[in-house]
């Protein structure tokens, strides 16, 4: 009687040791300056600054990650990191991208459309006719300087259809000394020549 009991007993523990569908803990926050809308497990959901929602889900089904997102503002101005935290669960957090200035000066006396993939957005002293949205272009008109936003501290800038040949020529500054007073201004310069 007492090999059956054991036999059943070592069963037992087996297959509560083995069951490796146990429930996965995703907390999504959002840390941005803007309400983020995005589908996470077949759920439309909606999160606020400084929000956040966790949600426990069986581990049987693929690692999951929000997805379809969207927010107000420039596609590169948010994004989303994850962090895995092994037993304590996986975390996601959406959070502000730095935007730095864009100055480009056109040397030339033919108006240049420049772009660096998506990173380029219109600010506050962007002429309304030299940003185009859908693009993210940026047109220079002849010799002038043109300013707008840029969400990354290394672009890849190209210009887009001209067959004028062209030398773009940048550089980041981030800090300046003046008066021996250190003064922000994460700006990128561009010449085109």
């Amino acid at each position: 009687m007492k090999k059956p009991l054991f036999i059943l007993l070592i069963i037992i523990l087996f297959w509560s040791c083995s069951n490796e569908f146990d429930d996965i803990t995703y907390t999504i926050t959002n840390d941005s300056s803007k309400t983020v809308l995005f589908l996470f497990n077949n759920d439309l959901i909606s999160l606020n600054k400084n929000e956040k929602i966790t949600y426990s889900i069986n581990s049987e089904k693929d690692r999951l990650a929000p997805e379809n997102i969207e927010f107000s503002g420039h596609k590169r101005s948010v994004k989303l990191e994850m962090s895995n935290m092994g037993t304590k669960g996986i975390f996601y957090t959406f959070v502000d991208v730095t935007c730095f200035t864009l100055s480009v000066m056109n040397t030339l006396s033919i108006p240049i459309t420049i772009k660096a993939d998506d990173f380029i957005a219109a600010s506050v002293d962007t002429d309304p006719d030299a940003f185009d949205d859908e693009d993210f272009t940026l047109l220079i008109k002849e010799n002038i300087t043109e300013k707008a936003s840029i969400y990354t501290s290394t672009p890849n800038f190209r210009i887009i259809l001209n067959d004028y040949p062209v030398v773009i020529e940048w550089k980041f500054i981030d800090k300046i000394k003046e008066d021996d007073t250190v003064i922000e201004i994460n700006t990128i310069y561009v010449i085109i020549k």
